[in-house]
């Protein structure tokens, strides 16, 4: 399963002050936050949504432009700028946040969860707490939430896959390491490909 993350660089006491400081006395911020994916994915209504409250809970003190499509990046490269500070905030796959913290690739195991719903508990329980402090004490990434991208499913045009051995061959985008290790074990050849190019990849054949 794929889980996913949502992360925003933001030092914990400029949002303590944000919130202490009469809206008409604050400088006016802009809060950019990039996603890798199209106007419509349930990533991108939910950052619509974000956007929405953060607006109206500040008074218009703070602007939300929504880069989709990876417009300001893919999504290691995001995460890097959300703790550089050039981008304010992102959606991130928590296999890409590897080199932030390692021990978060362990919610992008394939198949790890039963079912999504199980898998919430999890996320937003102690687990998913000691990941965030660990992650913002490491790196000054901050949380706000774990989001899904549904379950691991295997999408391709060239052949039905019911078993294992359907797999041979077959090209399969990987993401990170260890997806392409699990595909590569099951007899696949898989292939790192950034999300936006994946369908025209797959048109291409």
């Amino acid at each position: 399963m794929t889980k996913m993350l949502r992360t925003i660089r933001w030092p914990v006491a400029m949002l303590l002050a944000g919130f202490l400081l009469p809206v008409q006395a604050q400088q006016k911020v802009t809060l950019k936050l990039n996603l890798g994916t199209p106007p419509g994915n349930p990533y991108n209504v939910g950052a619509d949504t974000f956007k929405k409250i953060v607006e109206a809970d500040t008074q218009g003190a703070v602007t939300v432009q929504i880069f989709p499509m990876a417009q300001l990046g893919g999504e290691t490269e995001s995460a890097k700028n959300v703790q550089l500070g050039t981008l304010e905030a992102t959606i991130v796959s928590t296999s890409n946040l590897g080199s932030f913290y390692d021990k978060l690739a362990v919610f992008s195991v394939p198949y790890i969860f039963r079912s999504v719903s199980c898998s919430f508990p999890v996320v937003d329980g102690a687990v998913g707490k000691e990941m965030s402090e660990a992650l913002l004490s490491g790196s000054k990434i901050r949380v706000l939430g774990y989001p899904t991208f549904g379950a691991r499913h295997l999408l391709n045009t060239k052949r039905r896959v019911l078993k294992p051995e359907d797999l041979k061959g077959l090209k399969i985008r990987a993401p990170d390491p260890l997806l392409e290790a699990t595909w590569r074990a099951l007899g696949a050849n898989p292939t790192p490909l950034p999300f936006p190019e994946v369908f025209n990849a797959l048109q291409q054949g």
